[in-house]
């Protein structure tokens, strides 16, 4: 028994993904989920989808295989070993006691998952959830992991978007910024489309105007009981902030700078905001961009514009996105001592000329404690 569980109930156990582009809410629905008692849905990790090309085909595990995954899942995911706080030894100790026939990429990605300790109280864990906002342009990947898998798309006004990643990330281009909100969510829209069944979309604005109503229907969709506490997650989180134990210390850092707004009340503070604090020339470029694709989800662009300096930027980044976009699915594909070149190459570039796409996983964390 593993966590008072049979290695047929973890196989068993579902699991499902938030998708959406960064800072769409994605981290806020994930705290919601998390509270629920059955569900256990860490804060962002990556390391099923970068040790997936080492591991999933695996039929053989012998010992020196289990160690050697055990090895590379503190190694290769720095935002694993950051925020999930599981004890290597234990996590040994359960893998190791698994029968040999019985070891599978995905058992052990679970096995994983139901170690994090996180700040709510679990009582039966009977479902699995991921956070990654990454993940929207790896979902090929995720499903031939998991083909039952659900995915929660949650998608937001693009200029209120595009704010926040101004005043959050070092990045400022808004032709690049609205761009890949364009991408990222016609990626996942693209996959919806493939596999209907598997997806809901949900929007921001309607998760903060009408929490209780919203909550229910991603719970119903999978299949999960809905609670009135899931709604005060701002509660649990502003007892962990001011406890004075260090078990959260990485947490708190991280709910302080980046998503401090999850210690109030869930709230529409932040839904219009952009009308005041972007310029006219960033809401026009956004409104080009991505406005005529956002109107079908009900936002409506306030200019329209006619430039020929907009559509040749437009258009040059568009393909610039596209590629970065290629790139990193390549990369994840790619074996490990390609992304050790990479990784090494990104970080000369940033050190040297300061520069950084954020879409780069392997730099992301030293980037953002740079910010800070």
């Amino acid at each position: 028994m593993l966590h008072n569980k049979s290695i047929e109930e973890i196989e068993k156990l579902p699991l499902f993904f938030i998708v959406g582009y960064p800072r769409s809410g994605t981290t806020l629905l994930q705290q919601i989920l998390d509270s629920n008692p059955e569900v256990i849905i860490p804060l962002e990790a990556r390391f099923i989808t970068l040790l997936k090309v080492k591991y999933f085909k695996k039929k053989k595990w012998e010992e020196k295989d289990l160690l050697e995954f055990i090895d590379d899942l503190y190694l290769v995911d720095k935002q694993f070993t950051l925020y999930w706080k599981v004890e290597k030894q234990i996590l040994t100790s359960q893998i190791l006691s698994i029968p040999n026939e019985k070891i599978s990429f995905t058992l052990l990605c679970k096995l994983v998952y139901l170690n994090y300790k996180g700040p709510y109280k679990k009582d039966v864990i009977k479902f699995i959830g991921d956070k990654n906002p990454l993940n929207s342009i790896l979902i090929h990947e995720l499903i031939e992991m998991f083909p039952d898998t659900k995915f929660i798309h949650l998608i937001r006004d693009y200029r209120a978007n595009i704010l926040s990643k101004k005043k959050w990330f070092i990045r400022s281009n808004i032709f690049e910024l609205s761009i890949t909100w364009l991408k990222y969510n016609i990626i996942i829209e693209e996959n919806s489309k493939k596999y209907p069944n598997n997806f809901l979309l949900l929007k921001y604005e309607n998760l903060v105007e009408n929490p209780e109503k919203y909550v229910k229907e991603v719970t119903d969709f999978l299949g999960i009981e809905f609670s009135k506490k899931m709604l005060d997650t701002h509660n649990v989180l502003n007892q962990s902030i001011k406890s004075n134990t260090d078990e959260f210390l990485e947490e708190k850092k991280l709910t302080e700078s980046l998503h401090y707004n999850l210690l109030n009340p869930i709230n529409t503070s932040r839904v219009e905001s952009w009308k005041n604090e972007l310029s006219e020339r960033e809401i026009r470029i956004a409104d080009y961009v991505a406005g005529n694709y956002a109107t079908k989800h009900g936002y409506v662009p306030k200019f329209k514009t006619s430039s020929l300096e907009f559509y040749l930027k437009s258009k040059f980044l568009l393909v610039y996105v596209s590629i970065i976009i290629r790139l990193v699915q390549m990369y994840y594909k790619s074996p490990f001592w390609m992304r050790a070149l990479t990784r090494n190459i990104s970080l000369f570039l940033y050190r040297t000329f300061g520069y950084s796409n954020t879409l780069n996983p392997e730099i992301r964390e030293t980037v953002r404690k740079d910010i800070k």
